[in-house]
């Protein structure tokens, strides 16, 4: 989101089409929201103000995970809202037989991502520790693997080192960051990312025309997956 309601990026109004997004989702019946990270494209405390007033609309819990361009001080005025959640590093919780953990890929001042040596051994010690019973979604902003556009540069540049633990009851992972609807199975698991709100990254271009959501239906260990484009 921009820094006023009025403000364009890219020659779109973010403010405008997260609202539209807000709006369409309040329509339905969703036991939660996650917003993948980059609330804000500046970090000021005015865009996570905005975020708030749209948000009044929707019913159900929202999950925020930091971006890479959130202000990791600012965005915690979110810790004011009880139908805020904002994930802090190795924070997990469980619904309907689903096991949810964030991995932080986050370094401060930089636009790709990394994972800690100690979030590494955070998430394996979590894995051993989780019932069998659960499967398990991981949320993290960005992208593990590249998917063929813009921003495969600022991916996880060590995801290799912990890739290895992805497998057993690790079901599905979803992601933010790559501005773009991809999903692809990868040794069992589901890699998946959301179109975003505001504008899409191609091969080579930003593509201003559509933003949108995507929609997930956990049953059992089956994961549906539908994607909501506007223009």
């Amino acid at each position: 989101m921009s820094t006023s309601k009025i403000d364009t990026l890219h020659g779109i109004n973010p403010f405008d089409r997260l609202k539209y997004v807000f709006d369409y989702l309040n329509d339905d019946n969703y036991s939660f929201i996650i917003v993948t990270g980059d609330v804000s494209n500046s970090g000021d405390v005015e865009s996570y103000h905005q975020f708030l007033e749209i948000s009044k609309t929707i019913s159900c819990k929202i999950i925020v995970i930091p971006g890479n361009h959130d202000n990791k001080e600012n965005i915690k005025i979110f810790n004011n809202y009880e139908n805020i959640l904002l994930i802090e590093d190795g924070m997990n919780f469980e619904i309907d037989g689903w096991s949810f953990f964030h991995l932080n890929t986050i370094i401060d001042g930089k636009h790709h991502g990394r994972i800690k040596e100690s979030d590494i051994e955070g998430f394996n010690k979590y894995k051993n520790s989780i019932d069998k019973f659960y499967n398990i979604c991981i949320i993290m902003h960005h992208n593990p693997l590249a998917i063929g556009n813009l921003t495969d540069k600022y991916k996880i540049e060590n995801f290799q080192d912990i890739s290895h633990l992805f497998c057993g009851n690790v079901k599905l992972v979803i992601y933010g960051h790559v501005h773009n609807d991809h999903s692809f199975n990868e040794k069992g698991v589901i890699y998946t990312s959301c179109p975003s709100s505001s504008f899409q990254t191609r091969k080579m271009s930003i593509d201003t025309s559509v933003y949108g959501l995507k929609e997930y239906k956990l049953c059992g260990e089956s994961v549906f997956l539908n994607s909501f484009l506007f223009t």
